[in-house]
């Protein structure tokens, strides 16, 4: 079982800033070939580091939640934004899992 959230709304995105303490996400679109390489990666994340409450793990799909994209200034794919109660801490841009 996946324990990353899909980010289907944004009062869903809304609710997931305001309940968990720190957030991991992953701003991506389908057609994006280095999304879907890093994909595995990070899910091997959310699965090792979910905790419920303090560290939620979401994916954004940008095609799907332009305002959200927009909102957060994301224009590369993908964009990983880390959160923490609620406000940005760190921006990756790129898909370069290290070794």
């Amino acid at each position: 079982m996946s324990a990353t959230v899909n980010v289907s709304s944004q009062a869903e995105w809304q609710r997931i800033l305001g309940s968990s303490t720190i957030v991991v996400a992953d701003f991506y679109a389908d057609w994006c070939g280095p999304c879907k390489m890093v994909a595995p990666t990070f899910e091997s994340l959310s699965t090792k580091f979910s905790k419920p409450g303090k560290i939620t793990f979401c994916k954004v799909n940008v095609d799907n939640q332009q305002p959200i994209a927009s909102a957060h200034g994301v224009r590369a794919m993908p964009t990983f934004l880390i959160f923490k109660s609620g406000s940005v801490i760190e921006t990756i841009q790129g898909a370069n899992p290290r070794p």
